[in-house]
C-alpha cells in the first residue's frame, strides 16, 4: 500500500519543515556568489582589453603610420598601432605607402612618422612601397631635416637579406636629415614576429607616454557581500526541542 504524507514516520515529517529555512539560506548564498563571480569576470575582461589604457590629458598631436605590406601583416600591425596611438592621445592615421605622395608630403610632414615595412623576396620592397623606395634613393641630403620618424621592419632570417627594407629605410632617413625619435625595431617571421612587434610597441608607448596609466588589476569591487549563517534560528530551535 502506498503511504500518504500523513502516514510518514515522525523522523521524516519534522525535517521537512526544518529544512526550509536552511534551503533558503543556501540558495541565497549561491545567488550572491554567482553575482560576485559574474562581476569579477566582467571586470577582468575590461582590464585585459584596450580600455585598460587611460589618457586624460590634451592631444599629443598627429601621428602618421605608413605601411608597406605584401601579405597584409604590416597593414594589420598598422591598424593595431593606430588604435593604440589614439588611446594614448595621438591623432593617428594609417596610410598605405602607395597612397602617400612622399615626394611632396614627407619633407613638410608635421606628424611623427612610423614606418612599418616588410621585406619582399631577397631584400626587395613590397609592391606598394616601390615608388617610395625609388624616390628615397634619389632624394637630396637634408630633404627630410624636419621629419621625426621611427621604423619597424618585418623580415625573415631564413633569407639572406634579413629585414633589408626596415634597415635601409632607417639608414636612408638619417642620411636625408630626419631625426629618429625611437629605436629601430626588427621582427623575425621565422621566430615570433607578433611577439617582436608587441615588445617594440610596448617600449614605444613607455617612452612616448610614460605618464599614461595602464591598470593590470581589477578595481575595488563596488558591491557588499553578506555572508549568510549556515543554520537559521528556526532550525536551531527545532533541534533543541528534539534533543
Amino acid at each position: 500500500m502506498q503511504m500518504q504524507p500523513d502516514d510518514l514516520p515522525a523522523e521524516h515529517s519534522m525535517p521537512m519543515q526544518a529544512m526550509d529555512p536552511l534551503a533558503i539560506g543556501i540558495a541565497g548564498a549561491a545567488v550572491v556568489l554567482s553575482a560576485m563571480l559574474f562581476m569579477l569576470k566582467g571586470k577582468k575582461k575590461s582590464v585585459n582589453g584596450s580600455s585598460a589604457v587611460h589618457h586624460n590629458g590634451p592631444s599629443r598631436g598627429p601621428m602618421l603610420i605608413l605601411w608597406g605590406s605584401q601579405t597584409g601583416t604590416a597593414e594589420a600591425f598598422a591598424s593595431t598601432l593606430q588604435g593604440e596611438a589614439r588611446q594614448h592621445g595621438y591623432a593617428a592615421r594609417s596610410v598605405d605607402m602607395e597612397d602617400y605622395d612622399a615626394m611632396h608630403e614627407l619633407p613638410e610632414e608635421p606628424a611623427k612618422v612610423v614606418f612599418l615595412l616588410a621585406t619582399h623576396g631577397e631584400g626587395e620592397p613590397t609592391d606598394n612601397t616601390q615608388s617610395f623606395y625609388e624616390w628615397m634613393k634619389e632624394a637630396d641630403d637634408g630633404t627630410l631635416s624636419s621629419v621625426k620618424y621611427t621604423v619597424f621592419g618585418l623580415g625573415n632570417k631564413q633569407y639572406e637579406h634579413y629585414n633589408y627594407m626596415g634597415k635601409w629605410c632607417d639608414r636612408r632617413m638619417k642620411e636625408l636629415g630626419a631625426e629618429r625619435f625611437f629605436k629601430l625595431g626588427l621582427g623575425d617571421d621565422d621566430d615570433n614576429l607578433e611577439g617582436d612587434f608587441e615588445a617594440w610597441k610596448e617600449a614605444l608607448w613607455k617612452q612616448l607616454c610614460p605618464e599614461d596609466s595602464v591598470s593590470h588589476a581589477a578595481p575595488a569591487p563596488n558591491y557588499v557581500a553578506e555572508i549568510l549563517p549556515s543554520r537559521s534560528p528556526e532550525l536551531k530551535s527545532v533541534e533543541s526541542a528534539g534533543a
